[in-house]
């Protein structure tokens, strides 16, 4: 099912150019995977960037707002957007494929899915100046401009694909994506190098957000004090470090001072850390001939030899990922079956999460096993 599925969204031709004339693993899948995996994911970036952009206008109360000195360079930004608009709803209703090289007839549903996504986000586009006109906010321009950067460099990456195959092109259609790239790259130019001139907005004072002060209200834990909740969360929270997601909000809202940092758990007291310290050191000194490592691995070295585990697990799935890469294109060249490839590639999903979690958790109990040397030592030697 998921095959024929694959087959229909892409429309791949077995003997076509893109199979025979393009050497890379994907074949006649090139085309499907360029528009999906590139175009169509920069052009939701760019709408989501848009989106959050007038959101951020019309419901924030707490940003200042301006008003633009000159429309003008606005206006420009605006026919090209409505150029960009118009060239992708002319190519979505008279058919104009820049994939097709097969003299097939019409779009393929990844380029009608594509061709859509773009008549959106060049809409929110033109929303947007239209909205910039009225009521322009200095926040969110970074996203924006990050959009516009992931557009242009999925439409020249494509681009290069498809210069490869030019000569099958139809010289029209070619010769339309052409100049669609040279208008979309001077866009970009002229957004990124855009600094308009401001005069504030007369007709509105933004709320002013007062600061607390005093510590911050977390969720109550166990020990009764505002203490570091590591030890009192669940096992999918400790390996992804969900519990300093308190702290995290806090510092996007405003600076975190030493008030708003919890406690140290117990755990992690010099006073805890050197008692046990003493003790292994006792046991140590009955010894013939006492050493120091002993008494700190008495000490910390389950949490030490816990962080080695953490790194072999990140060391395997570093080397697991380029195995099963190797398997996976050895299965697209031999035209084995497409769910072969989605198991591949869920291994190697699962590798890289997997290696991920491991790596932070070894770097995390690494460095505080040195902070607990360090502060054993610092107070036994003092």
């Amino acid at each position: 099912m998921g095959s024929h599925l694959l087959a229909w969204y892409c429309r791949p031709v077995e003997d076509g150019i893109w199979a025979k004339d393009v050497k890379n693993a994907l074949g006649a899948y090139t085309p499907c995977a360029a528009h999906t995996l590139v175009l169509l994911t920069s052009y939701l970036a760019l709408i989501g960037a848009c989106m959050f952009r007038m959101w951020r206008t019309w419901r924030d109360l707490t940003i200042k707002r301006y008003h633009l000195r000159s429309r003008l360079y606005n206006y420009m930004l605006g026919l090209f957007a409505i150029y960009f608009l118009a060239e992708s709803l002319v190519r979505l209703v008279m058919c104009f494929s820049t994939a097709n090289v097969d003299t097939k007839t019409g779009l393929a549903p990844f380029e009608k899915v594509t061709v859509i996504i773009t008549v959106l986000a060049w809409f929110s586009v033109l929303v947007m100046i239209g909205v910039e006109n009225v009521v322009y906010i200095c926040e969110s321009r970074l996203y924006i401009r990050l959009a516009v950067i992931y557009v242009l460099v999925g439409e020249i990456a494509v681009f290069n694909l498809f210069y490869s195959v030019m000569n099958f092109f139809n010289q029209l259609v070619f010769y339309l994506y052409t100049s669609r790239i040279i208008f979309q790259f001077l866009f970009g130019i002229l957004w990124l190098i855009y600094t308009p001139h401001l005069n504030p907005y007369s007709e509105y004072n933004p709320i002013q957000v007062k600061e607390h002060q005093g510590s911050v209200e977390y969720e109550p834990l166990p020990c009764g004090e505002q203490t570091i909740p590591e030890r009192y969360v669940s096992l999918f929270s400790r390996l992804s470090f969900a519990w300093m997601n308190p702290l995290m909000q806090l510092g996007f809202k405003r600076a975190i001072t030493i008030i708003d940092v919890w406690k140290l758990d117990t755990w992690d007291e010099t006073e805890t850390l050197n008692n046990r310290f003493q003790n292994c050191w006792v046991e140590e000194q009955q010894r013939s001939r006492p050493c120091l490592l002993r008494a700190l691995h008495c000490t910390l070295g389950a949490r030490f030899w816990l962080g080695g585990v953490f790194k072999i697990g990140y060391d395997i799935s570093q080397l697991v990922g380029p195995i099963i890469l190797n398997y996976l294109l050895q299965s697209i060249q031999q035209g084995a079956s497409s769910w072969n490839g989605y198991f591949y590639s869920f291994i190697i999903f699962v590798g890289v999460t997997f290696g991920t979690l491991c790596e932070g958790q070894y770097f995390q109990n690494v460095i505080r096993v040195g902070f607990r040397v360090r502060s054993i030592l610092v107070c036994s030697f003092n």
